[in-house]
């Protein structure tokens, strides 16, 4: 990828304060989506497994770690920033086998159907290939700050689905579908592409490579959600997922 921009231009006090605003909205749309669907959540047999609620407790801490590492760069408290990233490092690779277990653990349980386990997998990848990428360019601040808030977009997806889950039908289309999981990501997207333009007059090249990744990994993900072959593959793995941990 080629992202190794090193041109002074893209060095701006107020690009410090849009991952601020993107995560501001990530929080928005978590919030407001697991806050619609926890009564259902809770009243839903069987009882949830308890690594559905520890799942709960570490993404909101990731959450509050990536939040007060947005905070010490707009504070200018880089040196903090820098001493915190290679533990928010580790904790995020942790997540992702963490991540995959949980999204088993809730299709075994038939808290959420077998296709979207595709949905877990693609959003968990796009997050730790962001993240490895991210850290890779630490040194270039531009590419490293939009790296590291689209790793949070690919996993800002579940929040804005479950919201719409309320309000909208349920779709039977791979458009209706994108768009219907994917929107709030999207929203995000053209948001970061719009600022670029505005501030600078161009995109990044790390956040168009990686921003035209991602939505054609969730374009893909939609697809993948009717194909009977994956639907079959998703239920055979839930199931002995389920039989290993004694669900």
């Amino acid at each position: 990828m080629a992202i190794a921009v090193r041109s002074a231009s893209w060095i701006s006090p107020a690009d410090r304060t849009a991952p601020a605003v993107w995560l501001g909205i990530i929080w928005l749309g978590m919030i407001a989506g697991f806050g619609a669907d926890f009564p259902s959540f809770l009243h839903k047999p069987p009882p949830p497994a308890g690594i559905l609620y520890v799942h709960a407790a570490v993404f909101v801490g990731w959450l509050v770690l990536v939040t007060v590492q947005v905070v010490f760069v707009l504070r200018g408290r880089l040196r903090q920033h820098r001493r915190l990233g290679p533990v928010a490092g580790y904790i995020a690779f942790l997540m992702v086998p963490f991540g995959i277990a949980t999204g088993l653990t809730a299709v075994a349980q038939g808290r959420l159907p077998p296709a979207l386990l595709a949905l877990n997998l693609v959003d968990l990848l796009g997050f730790i290939a962001f993240i490895a990428i991210g850290l890779r360019y630490r040194n270039l601040p531009a590419a490293h700050k939009r790296l590291m808030m689209l790793a949070m977009v690919s996993i800002a997806d579940p929040g804005f689905a479950r919201l719409t889950k309320h309000l909208l039908p349920h779709p039977h289309t791979v458009l209706g579908s994108f768009i219907d999981v994917f929107y709030g990501n999207m929203l995000l997207l053209v948001a970061m592409f719009g600022w670029d333009l505005w501030r600078h007059g161009r995109i990044h090249p790390a956040l168009l490579a990686g921003g035209l990744s991602l939505a054609g990994a969730e374009l893909l993900t939609a697809y993948i959600f009717y194909e009977p072959a994956w639907n079959a593959t998703a239920i055979a793995l839930a199931h002995m997922w389920g039989h290993a941990v004694g669900l």
